[in-house]
């Protein structure tokens, strides 16, 4: 009994009261870099700058949570790691540390965190060496970290942790919403059981959707910028590459330390898009925003020692933090003036213009560090609203129609439509009149409208030959049984990849079952991403021109505004945002591919006949049928 205890080093380091310590400090002594890194040994915090303010925030009692956004290859995992396991160390908690996929989490795990212990003579005493696994890191004093990946439900399930980082939270594997509900709540979960956890995220950005962004919005996170001081004036500023890609500076102004608005800087050139490489290396330079002097990279490089986080707007005691970096901000070679300005000036010059979309993107995200907004979209509803001419919703235009044709798309409360007729007054391209649009709730209501008579000025009646209607959706039985007796009326398919305009397929069962539609059925399958380039530049001819895609005078805000909803992303393909409503634009879509269909743009004006009173009238276009302008016989008529 009287037997001394004798404690194990290991446990007597595992016991030992934690050092008074600074991250900042304690990083540079125990942290070792990768061994496969550039640079090698432990971390220099002076090379990292940008990234010191999150090493105060980790320590911070008021601090909860941490966001980091930052550029590709910056850096930014690397000083999450390493604040990471001064917590585990300092603390002794335990950690998750989830990544988007498996492959990552056990990478990561395996190059960059193992190595940092056991290449460190301290640490590795700390190790136990029964619970070193790639995906669960366990050490002598009963803690652990443990790696797991966001697109299992499974691994981020079932355990505890005072510290949790995600990293890449804009990746698809955080995207995925299992029965619990949102992905990042739920592993935030994990943190409830700890007093004073710390949750840690990181990300480069995608869009304005993406989890990085839309964190950035939420008012009780206070967002900030690592200002520098301008060489010349010492006004503390951030660094961005121009006010068009500074998301969250809507005026291209900046909240400086003194609480007052002031301009944001830019990088520049001399020879702007024809610029030379090495035109671009020997001018490139940051103007400051605030006394309009020229800053060189090694000038900024020098200021970035000095630099501090700056909040974006008036501190209100949040615990949410997040700090914002671009590469400008980087000590390393890509964040040179001159490598930022040649590679958009490359960009700029890229010819083909799927490839030039891509590539800004990439550029936006990975070296700004900001979410990629794409301008095609930004269609004004005025542009639409110019084409209205003088004729009330309903009436036909006197002179030229050829036929009317609808589109329709179906909802599950009823039916969105338009009405359009097609001609060819001037004689060399196919010209159409909006007559009217709006919603019905019923197919009888539907089937009134496309049945109906339409008239121009004189009296002259007109019907429609084709109505193109959607037949996808949770309504998709019903449709196929409503057209399934119906010629005049077409169930369609929308389809963005095709190698013709439209096809048409025979259906045989109803969707998803075996049950089979009496006769037969006819679906036409629409080229939609063909139809929305053509209405797309329809609808850029202007007013009076051949080719003039006209509305009626009493069109509706409603109407524009969905006539502008989609815009092409940067793989080509249209693409409607979140919340906007493209009904009828679709139904445009629609009708457009249904005057293809009848041929419409071969059809033959009737020819005009001569009256009792010396006048000459046109035979109605209701005589014509839908298979291609040909006058019925009288027989058919009856």
């Amino acid at each position: 009994m009287n037997q001394p205890i004798r404690w194990l080093n290991a446990e007597i380091s595992a016991m030992r009261p934690a050092e008074r310590i600074h991250p900042a400090e304690w990083i540079p002594q125990r942290f070792k870099l990768p061994r496969d890194s550039a640079i090698k040994g432990y971390c220099d915090l002076d090379l990292l700058p940008q990234f010191k303010p999150v090493l105060d925030w980790i320590i911070d009692n008021k601090v909860d949570e941490i966001y980091l956004c930052s550029s590709s290859q910056s850096g930014k995992t690397t000083i999450i790691l390493a604040g990471l396991c001064y917590l585990v160390k300092q603390k002794r908690w335990s950690a998750g540390v989830i990544f988007a996929d498996e492959n990552t989490a056990e990478e990561i795990s395996t190059k960059r965190f193992a190595p940092a212990w056991e290449d460190d003579q301290e640490l590795a005493k700390e190790i136990d060496l029964n619970q070193w696994t790639k995906t669960f890191r366990g050490f002598i004093g009963g803690h652990s970290v443990k790696f797991a990946w966001a697109s299992s439900v499974a691994a981020t399930a079932s355990w505890s942790a005072g510290i949790v980082y995600a990293d890449e939270i804009d990746k698809p594997g955080y995207s995925l919403v299992s029965k619990e509900g949102n992905k990042l709540y739920y592993i935030k979960q994990r943190l409830e059981s700890y007093w004073g956890a710390k949750f840690l995220a990181s990300s480069t950005p995608t869009d304005e959707n993406g989890n990085i962004t839309a964190i950035q919005r939420q008012p009780d996170v206070l967002v900030f910028d690592f200002h520098v001081p301008c060489p010349h004036c010492g006004q503390f500023q951030p660094l961005k590459f121009s006010p068009e890609y500074a998301y969250g500076f809507p005026e291209g102004e900046y909240r400086g330390e003194d609480g007052r608005m002031h301009k944001l800087g830019k990088v520049i050139w001399e020879g702007g898009k024809t610029a030379s490489p090495d035109q671009i290396q020997r001018t490139a330079r940051y103007e400051c925003g605030e006394c309009g002097k020229l800053w060189t990279t090694a000038e900024k490089n020098r200021a970035m020692l000095h630099g501090k986080a700056v909040p974006r707007t008036e501190p209100a005691g949040q615990r949410k933090l997040y700090l914002h970096n671009s590469r400008l901000t980087s000590l390393f070679k890509g964040g040179r003036f001159e490598k930022l300005a040649e590679e958009f000036v490359s960009i700029l010059n890229t010819e083909n213009k799927a490839e030039k979309g891509d590539k800004l993107q990439a550029w936006v995200q990975n070296a700004l560090a900001e979410p990629y907004v794409d301008r095609s979209h930004d269609r004004k509803e005025s542009t639409v609203l110019i084409l209205r001419d003088d004729r009330p919703r309903g009436l036909v235009p006197s002179e030229g129609v050829l036929g009317l044709t609808c589109g329709a798309d179906t909802q599950d409360n009823g039916f969105y439509y338009i009405v359009r007729a097609w001609g060819n007054p001037t004689g060399e391209q196919l010209e159409s009149w909006l007559i009217r649009e709006g919603f019905v709730e019923t197919k009888e209501g539907l089937e009134t409208l496309i049945s109906g008579r339409y008239q121009d000025v004189s009296g002259n009646e007109y019907v429609i030959s084709l109505t193109m209607l959607d037949a996808m959706g949770h309504r998709t039985a019903e449709v196929y049984d409503w057209c399934r007796n119906k010629i005049h009326i077409k169930p369609c398919k929308g389809e963005q990849r095709m190698a013709t305009p439209y096809s048409v397929t025979q259906i045989d069962t109803y969707p998803g079952t075996q049950k089979p539609i009496p006769g037969g059925l006819k679906l036409y399958r629409v080229n939609t991403q063909y139809y929305k380039d053509k209405l797309f530049n329809k609808l850029s001819i202007s007013p009076g021109d051949p080719g003039v895609f006209n509305l009626h005078s009493e069109v509706t805000d409603e109407y524009s505004r969905h006539m502008v909803s989609e815009f092409r992303n940067n793989q080509g393909f249209w693409e409607c945002p979140q919340g906007k409503l493209n009904h009828y634009w679709d139904c445009e879509v629609l009708a457009l591919a249904a005057a293809d269909v009848l041929g419409i743009q071969h059809w033959k004006p009737p020819k005009n006949i001569q009256t009792d009173e010396g006048k000459r009238d046109s035979p109605s276009p209701r005589k014509t049928d839908w298979f291609g302008g040909r006058e019925h016989s009288n027989w058919f008529r009856r």
